[in-house]
């Protein structure tokens, strides 16, 4: 899975800091996201049963689709997929109240993509409150 369409720096840091400048990541931008999804398309199938996408929006998905001719919505299924039933295509993305992301959800919808929402209530990683301000609440 292309877990966000843009590719740190390489290096022993996950979130890499931007050399030159503060508070921002240093990306790699010797290759493409094209170039990527065409590297996972070429994997072999007797190794890879499904290839897909998390955290794309419909640029994302579209430059790939039209690069490609390979679709995130092609028979080449997202590794979500497997949990499901039947052959349901799956963009993971940060969806809750707080960031509907109307636009994006009606796009998949309209092409037969499943949205898995990851922190469905919120999360906190840049110290905002929880949907549910009660952890017990959560637990039950």
């Amino acid at each position: 899975m292309i877990h966000w369409p843009a590719a740190f720096a390489p290096g022993a840091a996950l979130e890499p800091p931007h050399p030159t400048i503060p508070n921002e990541l240093e990306l790699d931008e010797t290759v493409s996201l094209v170039d990527t999804w065409k590297a996972m398309i070429a994997l072999p199938k007797s190794k890879v049963r499904a290839i897909g996408v998390s955290n794309f929006g419909i640029d994302a998905m579209e430059g790939i689709t039209k690069a490609t001719g390979v679709a995130p919505v092609s028979q080449i299924l997202p590794i979500y997929a497997l949990i499901l039933t039947g052959h349901q295509v799956v963009n993971q993305i940060e969806a809750h109240p707080l960031l509907p992301q109307p636009e994006l959800v009606n796009y998949c919808n309209e092409n037969n993509i499943h949205i898995t929402a990851y922190s469905p209530l919120g999360h906190n990683c840049v110290s905002l409150r929880f949907l549910l301000p009660s952890l017990s609440l959560m637990t039950h």
